[in-house]
């Protein structure tokens, strides 16, 4: 497996890795994770819950080490060819470059997993972009995670053979509704009253995940004594963090009931207390934090972008609004605030849906089925 980041670094292509690799062991693959050493304090070699993890390259950002974190891989790879037999990278399309060269000079399998659209546009002002495409279009498999990401490889004139769609997956388990009277309780536990009606924002404070579109809501919002926004996450360490911006625009307009709860390792402990979850992302693959609140059973509101529109179908699992459109957003945050009924019908079939399609047992098995189809093995032979 080949990603740029990894543990202790979390993220959603990070935190979808870490699920697979752990079933993927358990079903009997050997999996080694190469990543990229970003800080001097990241150890070059650790086993990370029994699975070998080497971080290649030099410490830093830019090219230069980018160039190194690339060269670190291509070493790796010639030195240890004997030991692995495919060749997995996650995230950007211009690593499965790197992955398919890697790949055809070693007689490996290649598999690349596409985390979010915008790859192709960036690629076509490349200098490299002939090389790029000529490499891309003999990887064994790309990974499309979303209807938007498998046109993008179309429109480079991938063969549609080499297209597997596989969406991230959500652990059920973890990610699940509570008990009425423990919830009850909880609430009590954080401040709120069974009449708080509590919206529910999780991810990084960055301009690209919308928090920005909420709060132009919430002026109007807010007039309603019960409702709270709660903000789950940071901008901490994040180049176009807009966290004090936020909290800046906040305390300039004097806006209430908005809760900044940080950065939290246990966000299951979260969704199943609140009423609505907002997602106005701007660009996304397939959103893992949308699929947490689903199978939560929360009602969700979410822009219709990316996998977004591939997992909500719009009054059925939940609503959707056009991206950066906060007037249509908040006339779907109105709807469910006024229709209890509305909400829990919403909650209930999104965290079906979710439950039915995209529990990470049945995606990690698909997997499973891709490599041993990739190395001529029989599914039924090997268990």
């Amino acid at each position: 497996m080949i990603t740029e980041r990894y543990l202790p670094i979390w993220g959603g292509a990070e935190n979808q890795l870490h699920q697979l690799t752990s079933r993927l062991s358990k079903a009997g693959c050997e999996v080694t994770i190469l990543t990229r050493r970003f800080t001097p304090e990241l150890r070059k070699e650790e086993l990370i819950e029994g699975r070998f993890v080497k971080r290649v390259g030099f410490p830093g950002k830019g090219l230069i080490a980018e160039f190194f974190f690339v060269a670190g891989i291509m070493a790796f790879c010639f030195r240890n060819a004997r030991s692995f037999d495919i060749l997995h990278s996650h995230g950007a399309l211009k690593m499965g470059a790197v992955v398919s060269f890697l790949a055809l000079v070693l007689g490996k399998k290649s598999v690349v997993k596409i985390a979010t659209a915008g790859h192709v546009a960036r690629l076509f002002g490349a200098w490299y972009r002939p090389l790029a495409l000529f490499l891309i279009r003999r990887i064994d498999v790309i990974i499309a995670i979303s209807k938007e990401i498998e046109q993008e490889m179309r429109v480079i004139a991938v063969d549609p053979s080499r297209i597997v769609s596989i969406p991230n997956g959500v652990d059920c388990s973890r990610f699940a509704e509570m008990e009425a009277q423990h919830r009850l309780h909880t609430r009590y536990d954080m401040g709120f009253t069974p009449s708080d009606v509590l919206l529910l924002f999780v991810g990084r404070l960055v301009q690209r995940k919308g928090l920005d579109l909420v709060l132009q809501c919430w002026p109007r919002l807010s007039l309603r004594e019960n409702l709270h926004l709660l903000i789950v996450g940071s901008g901490e360490n994040q180049d176009d963090s807009i966290e004090q911006q936020a909290r800046d625009l906040i305390n300039r307009n004097s806006l209430r009931n908005i809760h900044f709860l940080g950065e939290v390792t246990n966000p299951e402990d979260y969704m199943p207390v609140t009423d609505i979850f907002l997602f106005p992302s701007r660009l996304e693959g397939f959103p893992n934090v949308l699929l947490e609140a689903m199978a939560s059973g929360l009602p969700t509101v979410a822009s219709a972008i990316g996998g977004t529109v591939d997992l909500i179908i719009d009054g059925q699992n939940g609503l959707l609004f056009d991206r950066d459109d906060s007037e249509q957003m908040l006339g779907k945050i109105e709807m469910l605030i006024e229709d209890a009924d509305l909400r829990k019908r919403l909650g209930k079939n999104g965290r079906t849906s979710v439950r039915q399609n995209y529990a990470f047992e049945t995606i990690a098995q698909q997997y499973l089925e891709l490599y041993k189809r990739l190395q001529g093995q029989s599914v039924a032979s090997q268990t």
